[in-house]
């Protein structure tokens, strides 16, 4: 049913497209560009916008458990309900999936993260991309060790918000600052987006159970 209603309003779009075009005397070839571009905004907008722009909880959960047969998707559900079988399971399948370096380091070093033991893959680290996440893992791994001022540094290297404060979240639980690190986790929140905002908001949630869940605006 929802295929037909898609369907159908993109012929509908399409129509309406045409017939403006051919008012304007915009040429053949211009023409088939735009309606293609148009088409590649009404099927991959909604997507990017899931993935990464709302703040929707329930709709963000509903993608994952919808895409459950895609593991890059589906293994942030696992991680944001610590389903640690189902986690293996898809982490298994990533490292099946993917060859390259870079993916490699990057889910095994999630796998490290997952199950606490970073120390493990510490020189898979390095071959992580974006850089961003690579020193995100460097950061969290001085943390482990309670080096806090080599943790800063790399934190300060970083340009996403979310990343810096949930990083500094969990350096102020460790070293005892609760009320400070729940600040911090909800200052997180606020900058997060799309699926990175689900799996904080459960992670959050469970590491400090006195956080009520957020009214996400």
């Amino acid at each position: 049913m929802r295929f037909l209603k898609k369907t159908l309003i993109y012929i509908l779009v399409a129509i309406i497209l045409i017939f403006l075009l051919r008012m304007l005397e915009v040429s053949t070839p211009v023409s088939i560009i735009i309606i293609f571009l148009t088409y590649v905004a009404l099927t991959l907008g909604p997507l990017f916008y899931t993935i990464l722009g709302t703040r929707n909880l329930m709709k963000i959960e509903r993608f994952l458990l919808a895409n459950r047969k895609i593991p890059s998707y589906y293994i942030n559900y696992t991680v944001a309900n610590r389903l640690d079988d189902e986690f293996e399971e898809n982490i298994a399948k990533l490292l099946k999936q993917y060859k390259q370096k870079n993916k490699q380091a990057l889910f095994k070093t999630l796998q490290a993260h997952y199950n606490k033991d970073i120390q493990s893959v510490l020189h898979e680290i390095e071959f992580i991309q974006p850089i961003e996440y690579r020193y995100y893992y460097q950061a969290y791994y001085y943390i482990e060790r309670r080096e806090f001022t080599e943790a800063h540094d790399y934190i300060n290297r970083i340009s996403k918000d979310w990343m810096k404060q949930s990083l500094l979240s969990y350096m102020e639980y460790k070293q005892g600052n609760r009320p400070r690190a729940i600040e911090l986790a909800e200052e997180a929140m606020q900058a997060a987006r799309g699926i990175q905002l689900y799996v904080m908001v459960k992670t959050f949630e469970r590491e400090y159970p006195e956080l009520r869940q957020q009214m996400v605006k």
